[in-house]
């Protein structure tokens, strides 16, 4: 964990239930009028449906639909 730098980041979750981590640094700062940035491509019938801001070193708690926790550090989530 210390060799892995304490960054912003974005955690995006789909309908579908995937889960993308992405650097901050890729969405950048428009104007009115801007054409944005494709943070997250997504099969035709999926959308994002959260998006998250977050650090590399925090924790994220996920519940199942049976009451459990589980825990995972931001860092560890796929990009």
């Amino acid at each position: 964990e210390d060799l892995i730098p304490d960054e912003s980041v974005l955690i995006s979750l789909t309908e579908r239930g995937y889960i993308k981590r992405v650097a901050a640094t890729v969405f950048k700062s428009q104007s009115r009028g801007g054409r944005g940035v494709k943070g997250h491509t997504t099969k035709e019938e999926d959308e994002v449906v959260m998006l998250i801001p977050a650090r590399s070193h925090d924790t994220m708690l996920f519940f199942s639909d049976k009451g459990k926790v589980y825990s995972e550090k931001v860092y560890q989530i796929p990009d």
